[in-house]
């Protein structure tokens, strides 16, 4: 036989499995068909009421849109038994209208993200360190935003001083919604703005004044702090202090601000006896959701040591089963209302159902996750306060995954970065 009519053989064997590879990958497998052909054969009414499963955790929180736009429901409907009244913003009207967002230092991109993806007419930018701005909101406030207000006036050093420019606007505003007010002038939580926080209490002061002495009538109904306002009444004149002669100026209702804070900034007093910091996180969780459990209600406490959140919630009167492996605080284990179980948190099943079920695991979160849905699912539980631990990277969607399980278990979740959570983010659930 010739050389030409003979079939040449690879060398080695490897040499063979590597042309086998390229060979394979050269000509890649048809995809299949079969799902795609089967619906091929249904009718088209049947494809049109096919309604598919959502896969995150927005989507299992938003009912499916059947038609138009979706009108918000008004700021005096009555919640549902068991949930808290926690009243949406309105973002039917407010598209096209400038709203300014403050956010942890670091987070300014997952801001973005977030605004990006909930709306994508919103167009937000980058304003300057913690601070972000959008042509609308998102009709359910923004997990990493402490605060945020639609901009009526900004004002520069070449309108003149801040506090007479920004009086005129803003007492006409107030003239029509006789309403009980107070101002809130802060600055963005950024190393290069901090230095003017002195700045903003005195221009607070000037424009408090010059809004009485513009408009009589609305002295009133001045009220010195936002915690004497009812928390879902009165309006609050918000100034952030971008600059030492540099101001954005805005009025909102007090019942859409998630926090009664200047600025998001929500230094809230643990206990006296609390034996860590975290306590401060469960006080400002508890203003965010505006409710906690009653004197009396049996409560659960999951990787309770030292006894932070417990100390919290023995304050407020609740009785509380503690369960970790760690020690409790010893001054804290001889409270009556308090009853402490060694044992491993994953392990723990209540006796019967609480009201309530606070964690705060220092462990793998998606883990963590599985378990408080395991909660909800059985029943052994009503509502649900957590803070989740989150990557370095990613956030947004980590958040939204998180989310996502926690609703497998209870019917409405809410997330939020608080002031005093650092890489981490507070949930709030209820399974009613």
């Amino acid at each position: 036989m010739s050389r030409r009519g003979r079939t040449e053989r690879p060398k080695s064997r490897s040499a063979g499995r590597a042309g086998r590879r390229n060979r394979g990958a050269e000509a890649p497998a048809p995809p299949r068909e079969g799902r795609r052909d089967r619906r091929r054969g249904e009718s088209e009414a049947s494809r049109a009421t096919r309604t598919e499963r959502p896969t995150s955790g927005r989507a299992l929180r938003e009912p499916p849109r059947t038609g138009g736009p979706r009108k918000a429901a008004p700021s005096t409907e009555k919640p549902e038994a068991g949930l808290p009244f926690v009243p949406r913003p309105r973002p039917s009207s407010d598209l096209g209208r400038r709203f300014v967002w403050t956010c942890r230092p670091g987070v300014e991109a997952e801001l973005l993200e977030e605004l990006a993806l909930g709306r994508p007419a919103l167009r937000p930018e980058r304003l300057g360190p913690s601070l972000v701005a959008s042509q609308g909101r998102l009709a359910d406030w923004p997990t990493f935003a402490r605060t945020g207000f639609p901009v009526l006036a900004e004002l520069g050093a070449e309108a003149g001083p801040l506090a007479c420019c920004l009086a005129g606007p803003l007492a006409e505003r107030l003239r029509r919604t006789p309403e009980p007010w107070v101002v809130q002038a802060w600055v963005p939580d950024a190393d290069a703005l901090n230095p003017l926080a002195s700045r903003a209490e005195s221009l607070e002061s000037e424009l408090r004044a010059a809004l009485c002495a513009t408009e009589p009538a609305l002295v009133p109904l001045l009220r010195e702090r936002r915690s004497a306002l009812q928390r879902n009444e009165g309006l609050t004149v918000q100034v952030c202090l971008t600059a030492p002669t540099r101001a954005l100026c805005g009025l909102v209702a007090a019942h859409e601000l998630p926090t009664t804070a200047a600025g998001g900034r929500a230094r809230s007093r643990a206990p006296k006896h609390a034996p860590s910091r975290a306590a401060r996180k469960l006080v400002e969780a508890f203003d965010w959701i505006g409710q906690g459990p009653e004197p009396g209600e049996r409560v659960v406490d999951l990787g309770a040591a030292p006894g932070g959140w417990t100390a919290v919630l023995l304050e407020r009167g609740a009785h509380v089963v503690a369960v970790d492996l760690g020690q409790m605080d010893p001054a804290l284990a001889r409270h009556r209302n308090l009853r402490v179980i060694h044992g491993n948190a994953f392990h723990h099943e209540p006796e019967e159902p609480v009201g309530w079920l606070f964690c705060d695991l220092a462990w793998r979160p998606l883990e963590v996750a599985s378990l408080l849905a395991k909660w909800g699912r059985r029943g052994w539980t009503d509502a649900l306060v957590a803070n989740l631990k989150l990557p370095m990277r990613k956030k947004l969607g980590f958040v939204e995954r998180l989310r996502g399980m926690l609703g497998e278990g209870f019917r409405t979740v809410r997330a939020r970065q608080l002031y005093h959570d650092r890489e981490e983010v507070t949930f709030a659930a209820w399974r009613r």
